[in-house]
């Protein structure tokens, strides 16, 4: 049986769930939260999402798929929170 993914459906649905996560785990951990950035940072997972489900990584490597996952949601933490004053914090911000 063959399933239709429609992209725009699939990315807005990962952006909304991106975005309420963010926003969530910066009100949690009393964050500033610049509307910005956090859209910003959803539209990156968003469109990380899509890609993988384009180009998926190979099974075989799932460590290197995880760690690129991995990656891909620090980059997303970073985005939304990173603040000069603030240098640390992103990393846990990520684990959240």
């Amino acid at each position: 049986m063959e399933q239709t993914v429609y992209i725009d459906l699939f990315f807005l649905i990962n952006f909304s769930m991106d975005f309420l996560g963010l926003f969530l785990a910066a009100k949690l951990l009393e964050r500033s939260k610049k509307l910005f950035r956090l859209v910003l940072a959803a539209a990156f997972g968003g469109a990380y999402a899509c890609f993988t489900l384009i180009a998926p990584l190979d099974p075989y490597l799932s460590v290197f798929s995880f760690a690129v996952d991995a990656l891909a949601c620090v980059i997303m933490s970073f985005i939304a929170v990173f603040d000069k004053k603030v240098k640390r914090g992103v990393i846990s911000f990520a684990l959240v």
